[in-house]
């Protein structure tokens, strides 16, 4: 049979009509299935957001070096490595960054271990100010406004020790070594070890 219906194979559905018109070739207008909300494609999200910026580490530098080089350095720098007298107060604010209770020990240390280190007293007790009473470093009681690094009598001798190696320079080089103002932290440490592990023997 020659039929509309013969067109359709097995299987086959017709197109969905509509209930009224005709398109205008006359033939049935096709509807378009209506997709559910449901299943509607969702709208991609912003992207014109800027992103965060990726952390940037802090530089080393004055956090790798040992408070104490500081403190030299920053005594060296006010009185010009005249090995004269520095105040506690300016100091302090050359390691504003650094705890400050660090500090205070950090200078107590150095004057006591070191013979060519010393904190004093201001004479002139007039001249201090409110922030210098505040910076002073009590010892025995009695508060030190003052710090001096002494040249030391062989500067030569910290140059002898490391080319020697700490085990095999003499004693006189180790103590002039341990007492001069250049001598990093870590190698004081060294040769404060090295004298005691001689003073056992």
């Amino acid at each position: 049979m020659g039929g509309r219906g013969s067109s359709l194979g097995k299987g086959n559905r017709p197109p969905a009509t509509s209930s009224g018109s005709t398109g205008g070739g006359g033939g049935p207008a096709r509807v378009e299935p209506v997709v559910p909300a449901t299943e509607q494609p969702k709208a991609e999200p912003e992207t014109d957001a800027p992103e965060p910026p990726m952390p940037v580490p802090e530089p080393a530098g004055d956090w790798a070096r040992s408070i104490e080089d500081r403190i030299r350095d920053a005594v060296a720098e006010l009185t010009r490595g005249d090995g004269g007298w520095a105040g506690i107060t300016d100091i302090r604010k050359a390691l504003a960054d650094v705890d400050q209770d660090k500090v205070t020990q950090t200078l107590r240390d150095m004057a006591r271990n070191n013979p060519n280190i010393h904190l004093a007293p201001e004479s002139n007790r007039k001249t201090l100010q409110e922030e210098d009473h505040a910076a002073a470093i009590p010892v025995g009681g009695e508060p030190q406004h003052l710090i001096v690094i002494q040249p030391v009598q062989d500067p030569d001798a910290l140059g002898r020790v490391q080319a020697a190696g700490f085990a095999s320079a003499t004693d006189a080089d180790l103590e002039a070594a341990r007492v001069h103002h250049g001598t990093p932290s870590t190698v004081y440490d060294q040769i404060r070890a090295e004298q005691k592990r001689r003073a056992r023997q």
